[in-house]
């Protein structure tokens, strides 16, 4: 019985003792990241119901988001997604690199066999809003001016359940 206790105090010792020393940094990071989404998750999940999940920081998965809603050179820099009996939304936030020019002429190419049901131009940036074929998926995809040399890309992707799910 002491020595798991003594085992978790040394732990907890050499923790807060990188942590001062600055040596934890990261991990301090990394665990204000986690309390963040999971706070978030949580307030969303009472608000709007459903399944919310969150996701930021240097790791964001984005294995969910189509190739044909991925820009190459696109780099992750958080996603939320929320599922509930209609179906699946996620909102992806991307850096990119190019020129809003040329990231928003990508999609459009990517895209050309969706509907195009929108396409709004302000000095700073794009918004499209696309369909699948069917109408099974929808894409709205905003590209701002980031920095230089990069585009600011927010893709909200919606897959509607053909059938909802039974509870």
């Amino acid at each position: 019985m002491a020595r798991p206790i003594a085992l978790a105090a040394s732990t907890l010792l050499l923790l807060a003792t990188s942590l001062a020393c600055g040596a934890g940094e990261k991990v301090k990071e990394g665990i204000n990241e986690m309390a963040g989404e999971k706070l978030a998750e949580q307030v969303l999940e009472g608000t709007v119901g459903g399944d919310v999940n969150v996701d930021a920081g240097a790791n964001v998965d984005l294995s969910d988001l189509p190739p044909i809603l991925r820009p190459p050179n696109a780099t992750a820099k958080g996603r939320m997604s929320m599922t509930n009996e209609g179906g699946t939304g996620t909102l992806y936030q991307l850096d990119v690199t190019g020129t809003t020019a040329e990231v928003v002429s990508w999609f459009k190419n990517s895209l050309a066999s969706w509907k195009l049901a929108t396409e709004l131009s302000t000095g700073d940036g794009t918004m499209l809003l696309y369909a699948s074929p069917d109408e099974s998926h929808n894409a709205q995809i905003q590209v701002s001016s980031g920095e230089a040399g990069h585009a600011s890309v927010s893709v909200l992707y919606v897959a509607k359940f053909k059938t909802p799910p039974t509870p």
